[in-house]
């Protein structure tokens, strides 16, 4: 089993864009500034949508000028095209992350877009970062399966990749966009993109709080994958379900690291230290009672679901 992974802090930007009020710019920073303090680096901070699409982070670029620099921590945004490139460089983002859809509904429906005009963004984001001389990172959604459609096969997923990997990204996740996966099916997907593009740097984007969800991170670790996308007190989503499914959220970012300190998986950081800083962002942000607190499958129950 691989012993080390790179936990990805998405909250600021996947938990906060659906959150259910607008939070202030001072607060956003400094939420993101408590995360930097557990020693998380590789963060998630904003979006830069088009402010009518995701009006609760119009404030990307205030937000990514704010930010305290400090060395081995980097800021990434989403981009939804060229134009938010270009704006999140102008901003400072360290880093810039694009996606495409592995179903060509959802396609269409989240992005305006055919998959084939996802892919020609793509390639001007991939151009953009390149002459800013900063990374990016691809995304591929419904990599495990759509509401849309009857299923996603694999082949689907691997012609993007395919075409992802001609642009040179820094790294490479697939997303359980449904929230459905089964960590055989994460596995299965993680092995062969790990074998097929070796010199790719391969994430997941997973969702569920319970033992399932935890197995799908552990599973894909396992497999070859060496980023996992967390949100710190498990803000962000519903995920896109079929109608009349329960609603799954993202993993929770200190869930997942202590459910790895327990299976020897490294991640540089503290379990506790991350605990401390979910129950600080759960007071942060008025959360419910125990937000901050949520219990942790067992760490066995989790290595059994997932096969380790």
């Amino acid at each position: 089993m691989i012993a080390a992974a790179t936990i990805v802090e998405v909250g600021p930007r996947d938990g906060l864009q659906s959150h259910e009020t607008e939070v202030p710019t001072d607060r956003k920073v400094a939420l993101i500034e408590r995360l930097v303090a557990a020693g998380l680096t590789e963060i998630e901070a904003t979006s830069f949508a088009h402010p009518k699409m995701v009006p609760h982070l119009a404030d990307g670029a205030d937000v990514m000028r704010a930010l305290d620099r400090r060395a081995g921590v980097h800021y990434r945004a989403l981009v939804p095209n060229h134009k938010g490139a270009v704006r999140a460089i102008e901003a400072g983002a360290d880093a810039i992350v694009a996606f495409i859809s592995a179903s060509a509904t959802y396609s269409e429906r989240n992005q305006n877009m055919t998959v084939e005009q996802a892919l020609a963004q793509l390639a001007e984001v991939a151009d953009a970062a390149r002459k800013a001389g900063i990374d990016w990172i691809a995304g591929i959604s419904m990599a495990f399966g759509s509401p849309y459609e009857p299923e996603i096969p694999p082949d689907t997923v691997f012609a993007l990749v395919e075409q992802c990997a001609g642009l040179a990204p820094a790294a490479l996740y697939v997303a359980d966009t449904v929230g459905g996966a089964r960590p055989d099916d994460v596995r299965a997907m993680c092995q062969a993109i790990h074998r097929g593009w070796p010199q790719l740097t391969l994430a997941v984007h997973l969702h569920g709080a319970d033992a399932r969800g935890l197995a799908c991170a552990v599973a894909a670790v396992d497999a070859g994958a060496t980023q996992v996308e967390t949100s710190i007190c498990g803000l962000g989503g519903p995920v896109v379900r079929s109608p009349g499914a329960d609603p799954v959220g993202n993993l929770a970012t200190e869930a997942v690291v202590a459910t790895f300190a327990v299976l020897g998986i490294e991640t540089g950081l503290d379990p506790d230290a991350v605990a401390a800083a979910a129950r600080d962002v759960a007071a942060m942000l008025g959360l419910p009672d125990g937000a901050g607190e949520r219990p942790v499958p067992a760490a066995d129950e989790v290595g059994a679901l997932a096969g380790v």
